[in-house]
């Protein structure tokens, strides 16, 4: 299978279950869901975030019970949790999407999924071109491309992305990891360039921030586009909420323990798209720890924090 034949599986229901596309407002919700585990034998390689057969088991409650309409998943690699979400969330979210790559050392997908209530028309994965070796190893990171028809709010060309963070062997804030994270964003864009007269939305976990990587983040300020968080609560750091919390159980013994908390998850989206709709609400969702750890700890369900964004039509001024 050559890079430019992935596999993108889409579900598409019966005509009886297709949901109403008519309504004046759009939720959107990006989360990395931080499920990751590699192993050989029962030897552990890879676990950043802990516990994660524990944590899996509230996702799909977590995801139903969500007022979202679209929903970006970064992190569910492994195709039997990819399998156990969609059968759980199916009636919620009738349409799915699952990018398939699998790379050379392992039986671990990309880890994007997107999870839907409007259909989903087209669905492609487009692995990143520059990836650290060990990322290229174990699993490849790229974009979920997905075409839907948002009903009034028109057809939304979304793209759901995981960029590096430095993989095992580099820090986030790693010089060289600014520039692969570089590259990567300038692909992604290129790519997007493809259907600039449509409206888009860039979602994901971009791991950069105004707060840390910052280098890397001004690449992700791009003409047209533009970070709806700062759009809807302006460009006061204060007013930025970390969507990784270093403080969080998952995180306080994992990998990343002595950097700062970031805001690295979100939306970009593009003029097109605020011509006929505005932001009516965004915010850090999945915070409370509903999970039931060992001895009794209570942890939230990734070591991330979902973003939750709802969209309005803007009213035609006669």
């Amino acid at each position: 299978m050559t890079l430019d034949e992935q596999q993108v599986f889409i579900y598409k229901p019966t005509e009886s279950s297709q949901i109403n596309n008519e309504q004046s407002s759009l939720t959107f919700v990006t989360w990395n869901v931080g499920m990751l585990l590699i192993k050989r034998m029962s030897y552990v390689i890879v676990e950043p975030a802990p516990h994660k057969h524990m944590r899996l088991h509230y996702l799909p409650d977590a995801l139903n019970k969500c007022p979202a309409n679209i929903v970006a998943l970064q992190e569910l690699f492994d195709p039997h949790d990819v399998a156990y979400v969609i059968h759980k969330t199916r009636e919620r979210y009738p349409y799915y999407s699952v990018a398939e790559y699998k790379s050379s050392a392992s039986h671990l997908n990309p880890g994007l999924v997107v999870l839907s209530d409007k259909p989903i028309i087209h669905s492609k994965f487009h692995p990143f071109k520059i990836v650290p070796p060990d990322e290229a190893f174990f699993v490849r990171k790229g974009i979920l491309h997905c075409t839907i028809d948002g009903g009034d709010f028109g057809t939304l060309q979304v793209v759901n992305t995981h960029n590096t963070s430095g993989g095992m062997l580099w820090s986030p804030h790693n010089w060289l990891m600014h520039q692969v994270r570089k590259m990567q964003y300038r692909q992604t864009f290129k790519f997007l360039e493809n259907f600039k007269n449509s409206s888009r939305i860039l979602m994901g976990d971009f791991n950069s921030s105004p707060e840390a990587s910052r280098q890397s983040y001004c690449e992700l300020k791009r003409p047209g586009f533009f970070d709806a968080w700062q759009l809807h609560h302006g460009h006061e750091p204060e007013k930025r909420k970390p969507t990784w919390d270093v403080k969080n159980l998952l995180n306080v013994d994992g990998p990343h323990s002595n950097d700062v908390s970031e805001s690295m998850d979100g939306f970009h989206i593009d003029q097109n798209l605020l011509s006929h709709a505005n932001i009516q609400h965004l915010d850090i969702v999945f915070t409370d720890p509903v999970v039931r750890g060992p001895n009794d700890q209570r942890l939230t369900i990734s070591d991330h924090y979902g973003v939750e964004m709802r969209l309005g039509k803007k009213s035609l001024d006669i």
